[in-house]
């Protein structure tokens, strides 16, 4: 189909464009080059959102106008689906750059740690995961997917060393932060490379490997919900992901999302060292999966719509929106109580 072709081929150069802002960011961040991470920021991003949107439009119109089967119609919802990781990837790359440009004018913390090393594999991850959808080639997509426990461990090692930074010198916490961050971020870019190889496994060979590091470590699914998504379930997301690593794999949605994270949800989690300034406040139409191990409500199991769950748990913690950061805070201990609390049970299930 001509048209297929002429998507995957703007796909490709979008690829090109969002692998360009990945590196421009992660070279400015290791060399101290201003110039790469404002462009990133300034010019890179605006082209990637118009991209973005208009390769959407030009999948949906095959589908309208060609109703595509079999291969045909998987390959088309994998681009459209690739084309909304690429955009995540780009909006990660922003967030590189703009710490970047913070940490460029303060002295690094021990030479940036293992972040530059960590740079490197997220990078050959990303143009490796291009390379395998746009070829079509599953053995290079599975190579992908296991350098991910790699970028985990290394992600786990920076967390502990920036906690001792912080620890030993306060004057080193906003640095710091900025640190866990970008390594947040790569992390981010890893795991949406991994979904990009598990897109290109399913195009080509009509078989499904979601989640295959949570299944292969006995790992669970957790989804958080709350009214906005915007709060509690952020921050529950938050500390299920850094405390809950390679045990489970944390989701969070909202009855009627906001659109937005709170953001004294997002300062009082960068206070214990957890960057939630990437996620995103969603539905639960923009999960990536239909059904979880645990589904956690707070405050909206009236509203919330039905999801498939092996088990139902309902937490009572008050929203702290508009009470000021000190509520915040509060439901902030409460809540990492209770995913430890959550966690553990888990372990020994």
């Amino acid at each position: 189909m001509e048209r297929l072709g002429a998507l995957k081929g703007e796909l490709a150069r979008y690829a090109g464009l969002v692998e360009q802002m990945v590196n421009h960011s992660l070279k400015g961040l290791c060399l101290r080059q201003r110039e790469l991470c404002e462009e990133v920021i300034r010019a890179d991003e605006p082209r990637a959102n118009e991209w973005e949107v208009a390769i959407e439009q030009m999948g949906t119109t095959i589908i309208a106008q060609f109703n595509p089967v079999a291969k045909d119609l998987r390959t088309v919802l994998m681009i459209l689906k690739a084309n909304n990781d690429l955009e995540r990837m780009a909006d990660h790359a922003v967030n590189i750059a703009e710490s970047a440009l913070f940490l460029m004018e303060r002295p690094y913390i021990k030479r940036l740690i293992d972040l530059p090393r960590m740079a490197e594999i997220v990078a050959s991850m990303l143009r490796d995961a291009v390379t395998s959808f746009i070829a079509e080639n599953p053995s290079v997509a599975e190579q992908v997917c296991e350098r991910d426990d790699i970028v985990d461990g290394l992600q786990d090692q920076i967390l502990r060393e920036l906690i001792t930074c912080m620890v030993n010198d306060p004057l080193t916490i906003e640095r710091a932060i900025h640190c866990l961050r970008i390594g947040e971020n790569l992390e981010r870019i890893a795991d949406l490379s991994t979904n990009l190889c598990e897109d290109t496994i399913y195009m080509v060979q009509g078989r499904t490997i979601k989640h295959h590091r949570a299944d292969a470590a006995g790992g669970k699914t957790v989804l958080f919900v709350c009214v906005e998504n915007s709060c509690r379930s952020q921050m529950a997301e938050g500390f299920a992901r850094a405390l809950g690593r390679g045990k489970v794999i944390a989701y969070s949605a909202g009855s009627s999302p906001s659109g937005i994270i709170n953001p004294d949800a997002v300062t009082v989690m960068a206070e214990v060292g957890i960057d939630i300034s990437s996620q995103k406040s969603k539905g639960f139409d923009a999960l990536p999966v239909k059904e979880v191990d645990y589904l956690v409500t707070m405050g909206c199991e009236k509203t919330c719509p039905a999801f498939e769950a092996k088990e139902y748990v309902a937490w009572e913690i008050e929203d702290p929106k508009g009470r000021g950061i000190e509520a915040f805070r509060k439901a902030r201990d409460e809540i990492r109580q209770k995913v430890e609390e959550l966690l553990k049970k888990i372990a020994g299930s």
